[in-house]
């Protein structure tokens, strides 16, 4: 049962914040609501985030993508990183990624410069 609701969530918060471009304080609740449930399509939805013109929104949305702990959202939160500059959520996150990169069974992606 909590699968079907955190599945309906996503949903739900997918179609808001693509059905409702301009509201950008939307948006960060609702990214960080997709941060929490892990799936792959509310990491597609945080990926595309990462790269909104909106300096704010792409912060929440990398802090909420690095909770994914996701090797793949490195590649993510270091572009979104040489387009921002370090804003505290996506320097942290980054730190936090690769952090779980070193630590993880996937040697090919512990050890990327």
């Amino acid at each position: 049962m909590l699968r079907t609701v955190a599945g309906k969530s996503n949903n739900v918060s997918t179609n808001v914040i693509t059905e409702n471009p301009a509201y950008d304080e939307l948006k960060a609740g609702l990214l960080a609501v997709l941060g929490n449930v892990i799936s792959p399509v509310s990491f597609a939805v945080l990926a595309v985030y990462t790269e909104n013109e909106n300096r704010h929104v792409a912060n929440w949305a990398c802090e909420a993508i690095s909770r994914h702990k996701n090797p793949e959202a490195l590649t993510y939160l270091e572009r979104a990183k040489e387009r921002l500059g370090a804003l505290d959520k996506t320097a942290g996150a980054i730190k936090e990624i690769a952090e779980l990169t070193k630590q993880s069974e996937f040697p090919e992606i512990g050890n990327r410069q």
